[in-house]
């Protein structure tokens, strides 16, 4: 088994212009792959270990935190340069290599997903069942990874085959239609997984319902988003950490979806990324000074999420929700995707916008007394409004580019962004369409403002 695993990450390290370029016939849509279910649940194995399984920052390990986190108002570089600095500066070229990977790995990750669709629908040695059951696994991750795209990118192309010469000639699709397929995608996986035992190192039941929530909280479908978060929170699966040194953790009480480390030398990407080799190391991310001040007094996120350490005389700040940079701590971490304290937050907004003011403050209250804060008390829209966004600001910074995302969504990128750096453009909310898939595909087009660049 562990070949095909193998040969399928061999296959994807090869699938660099995967809309421009024609890919290689291999084991992975090969009768072999498919021929049960056994074989079949392997190749769905190898998703997960793709989108984890580089030594540098990519689209399933860290560079989802971290790019959205410098071009948000959460992190900076502690040295300036490079081609992550136009992601902090809120100028990214289409030439630049760091924006061509999220793009090529995404779509590698796609086509890998299509293709097990594919494989696993025409396979006449699996069941019925067992189809369905993988199919609404995978289902599940392509609609993870299209909801981060068309959040990064906008319009993109939806590509739901494997057939090179429809691929090939596939303009972007408006965004409007790609949120149409990801709710196709999470419902059917909905309703497969549902009675299925939880794992949540795999797509489950309660999984899909957290990212249906996010998904419809995104589109402003707040009713819709309440009834999704409540599937999760009133199953009595999960429940907040009272201690937030455990939230990360391996035996976790929270956490709905995670991914599981495949390389030797860390646990997680943030870990590694995040954390100094050493006393004498600057952290190479640094948390902004703006982030560092929205504590409040009291606020336990920041003394244990927040690591210090004297540079030069001077006291500066990094994330730390996740500590172990290698293997081995006193405590094992996981790599959390979809937590309960996110679907409270969720609720609180889907509650606040459909006009149930104690419900909202009662949802944002669990998240803020977990955190050693006082209770909000006062039922005013405005100011509900004002904690949320504090709220998902402190509780979700540096994980999966939510600030960034929250900016955007509720059109605050000019006062918040543009205020702190100066120089703030409306193409700013999207990264550029990479310059190579430009090249290889006449069909795609350049994001609005980006074109002469």
């Amino acid at each position: 088994m562990m070949g095909v695993i193998l040969g399928m990450a061999c296959y994807l390290s090869a699938c660099k212009d995967f809309l421009g370029v024609e890919l290689p016939k291999n084991e992975l849509v090969t009768e072999t792959v498919f021929s049960d279910s056994i074989n079949a649940s392997q190749a769905v194995l190898g998703i997960y270990i793709a989108m984890v399984n580089e030594t540098g920052l990519s689209f399933g390990g860290g560079a989802l935190t971290v790019y959205p986190g410098l071009s948000a108002d959460e992190i900076r570089l502690s040295a300036e340069g490079g081609e992550a600095n136009e992601f902090e500066i809120n100028s990214i070229s289409p030439f630049n290599s760091i924006n061509y990977a999220l793009w090529s790995r995404a779509y590698e990750y796609i086509y890998k997903a299509n293709a097990c669709i594919e494989g696993i629908s025409n396979s006449t040695g699996i069941g019925n069942s067992a189809k369905n059951n993988l199919i609404a696994e995978v289902k599940f991750l392509r609609a993870f990874i299209y909801f981060n795209l068309i959040n990064i990118f906008g319009d993109v192309p939806l590509v739901l085959g494997v057939d090179y010469t429809i691929n090939r000639i596939m303009g972007a699709t408006v965004k409007e239609n790609v949120y149409k397929q990801i709710e196709e995608d999470l419902l059917f996986s909905q309703q497969v997984l549902r009675n299925l035992s939880f794992k949540f190192e795999r797509a489950n039941y309660f999984a899909v319902a957290a990212l249906l929530a996010r998904v419809y909280l995104f589109q402003k479908k707040y009713s819709l988003a309440k009834n999704e978060a409540d599937k999760v929170i009133n199953s009595g699966k999960f429940s907040l950490e009272k201690d937030l040194e455990k939230v990360f953790l391996l035996d976790s009480k929270e956490i709905i979806w995670a991914l599981l480390p495949v390389l030797s030398d860390r646990e997680t990407a943030e870990g590694y990324f995040f954390v100094p080799s050493s006393d004498a190391v600057a952290p190479t991310y640094l948390i902004r000074q703006e982030l560092y001040n929205s504590f409040e007094d009291g606020d336990l996120r920041k003394v244990l999420w927040v690591g210090e350490q004297k540079i030069g005389g001077n006291e500066v700040q990094y994330p730390q929700k996740y500590r172990n940079r290698r293997p081995g701590g006193s405590a094992k971490e996981i790599y959390s995707v979809l937590r309960l304290a996110e679907l409270y937050l969720i609720r609180a907004e889907a509650n606040l916008f459909i006009g149930d003011l104690k419900s909202a403050s009662d949802d944002l209250n669990m998240v803020r007394t977990r955190s050693g804060l006082t209770k909000n008390t006062v039922l005013d829209e405005s100011k509900i409004f004002d904690t949320l966004v504090q709220e998902r600001r402190k509780e979700l910074f540096c994980e999966w580019g939510n600030r960034w995302l929250d900016l955007k969504r509720w059109d605050m990128t000019v006062e918040v962004i543009g205020d702190i750096k100066g120089g703030w453009e409306e193409k700013n909310k999207v990264y550029p369409i990479p310059q190579k898939e430009l090249s290889a595909n006449p069909f795609l087009e350049q994001n609005t403002g980006y074109e002469d660049l």
